[in-house]
């Protein structure tokens, strides 16, 4: 072990991996902060009152992302398989719920260099806080951006791609929150129930 003077961290969760990944003595000093979203949130949360009758996706630029290429990683399903997923299930949620589904752009995306592959959809980039306040859902496989949605106290889908993908944010997400979950791989899971509403206790703990 190397032992350490101080250790810095956001949320009970990481201060309890620093601790087993270093020395801790008896006078190591622990010094608690929050994330950089919380001070967004903080300074444009009266910003967004107006909700608007939309679902918002959370994009990931998954199979174009930059840092597959830099991790040597390999996504596991073309761009024409995943978007079409997407779809099929955004064209399934927009008639079952007569609401619009919209997209929050991955700040890294360049989609004018792949159109569209959202259909007719609106795209929106570094715009992703002000789309999840003001939407009434939101969609997602798994993202910083999470940050947000418990912030904003907003109900989320987690749209599982790990059958169909190497990707396995969706269902890790899927683990703390346990709802409001659609394989899509599985066009039978498009007919769970979705909820609306959130869990306070499970948000609450997430926040900690």
């Amino acid at each position: 072990y190397i032992f350490i003077d101080l250790i810095i961290g956001s949320g009970k969760r990481s201060l309890d991996q620093y601790r087993k990944a270093f020395g801790v003595a008896k006078n190591t000093k622990e010094l608690f902060i929050h994330q950089r979203d919380y001070d967004i949130y903080q300074q444009r949360k009266n910003n967004y009152v107006n909700q608007t009758n939309t679902a918002v996706f959370i994009d990931s630029y998954m199979p174009f992302h930059p840092d597959f290429k830099i991790f040597n990683q390999k996504v596991g399903i073309t761009p024409e398989k995943y978007y079409e997923a997407l779809n099929n299930y955004f064209n399934f949620f927009e008639k079952e719920y007569s609401m619009k589904v919209i997209i929050a752009a991955h700040p890294k995306s360049q989609y004018e260099k792949h159109p569209n592959f959202y259909k007719e959809r609106k795209l929106y980039k570094n715009q992703t806080d002000q789309l999840i306040a003001q939407s009434k859902i939101v969609m997602m496989h798994g993202s910083t951006a999470v940050n947000f949605i418990i912030l904003y106290k907003k109900p989320m889908i987690i749209l599982d791609i790990s059958k169909i993908s190497n990707y396995t944010g969706g269902s890790k997400l899927a683990e703390i929150f346990n709802e409001n979950i659609i394989d899509l791989s599985n066009k039978d899971t498009y007919q769970n129930p979705i909820t609306f509403s959130i869990n306070h206790e499970k948000y609450s703990q997430y926040k900690d």
